[in-house]
């Protein structure tokens, strides 16, 4: 496993090392400055995207429609794909110019991860925790298209950013994969029945790369089978991504022409 010395970082290099969710049962009752908060969303504009066009919205929850919708937090931010303002833009200038395909919809999605993650190496430089949630399409997406009033055409509510100052400040920085298993040269690298039997083993063994740290006391022979047998079936499924894509559709970033 790769480690990191933390004395021989600069300080933007350990803010990014340290980086580590703040689950929702660890947010504290402790306020987000009005400052601080526009602080990190100005921060998150900032963010690099495609041909400056910023195709993203974002809505900040407030506190009602917060606890509606069951989100953790101080504050909490709805980033939007958002071709809708272009085309208006667009129209206005006399353009014809349409957005009804996928590399407008793939995008977005690039856009919004960077803005977000701006956020999230704001929020952690200044002790505030953060959670990154995909509650918006793998939950009740349709309703979020009523309660925010979102656009027929051109929108699609990608993530919520929660914000906060956790109960508890994580000190250690969170594992990831052996950058070996993850880094290809030159090439994509098969992996050897050897490799892939030594990345179940990392998972087994180094503390902090699993989700769910009991696994063994549930019966299982390994945490990836607990990660493939319950995790995985709960989150994805062929009838919530059919879900998922009749809403791109409807958006009309699927032509179906």
């Amino acid at each position: 496993m790769t480690t990191y010395s933390f004395e021989i970082m600069n300080e933007s290099l350990k803010n990014i090392f340290s980086l580590s969710t703040t689950r929702g049962n660890n947010f504290s009752d402790k306020k987000v400055s009005d400052d601080d908060f526009n602080t990190l969303i100005k921060s998150g504009v900032q963010a690099p995207n495609a041909s400056n066009r910023q195709s993203y919205s974002i809505i900040v929850i407030d506190e009602k429609t917060k606890k509606e919708l069951g989100l953790k937090g101080d504050r909490v931010l709805l980033f939007i794909i958002d071709f809708y303002r272009h085309e208006c833009l667009s129209k206005h200038l006399g353009k014809n110019i349409s957005f009804d395909h996928f590399q407008p919809f793939l995008t977005g999605v690039i856009d919004v991860s960077l803005a977000i993650q701006n956020i999230v190496v704001a929020a952690n430089s200044m002790d505030i925790g953060y959670l990154v949630t995909n509650d918006t399409y793998t939950r009740d997406l349709d309703k979020l298209f009523e309660i925010f009033k979102l656009p027929k055409k051109g929108c699609f509510p990608l993530l919520y950013l929660c914000l906060g100052y956790p109960k508890e400040k994580k000190t250690a920085h969170k594992y990831r994969l052996d950058m070996k298993h993850i880094v290809h040269y030159g090439q994509y690298n098969d992996y050897s029945k050897d490799e892939i039997e030594e990345i179940v083993q990392e998972y087994d063994t180094v503390v902090g790369l699993e989700l769910f740290p009991k696994w063994r006391d549930k019966g299982y022979g390994a945490y990836l089978d607990w990660f493939y047998d319950k995790w995985t079936p709960a989150l994805e499924s062929k009838e919530k991504s059919n879900k998922v894509l009749d809403a791109i559709k409807r958006e009309g970033f699927i032509n179906s022409d």
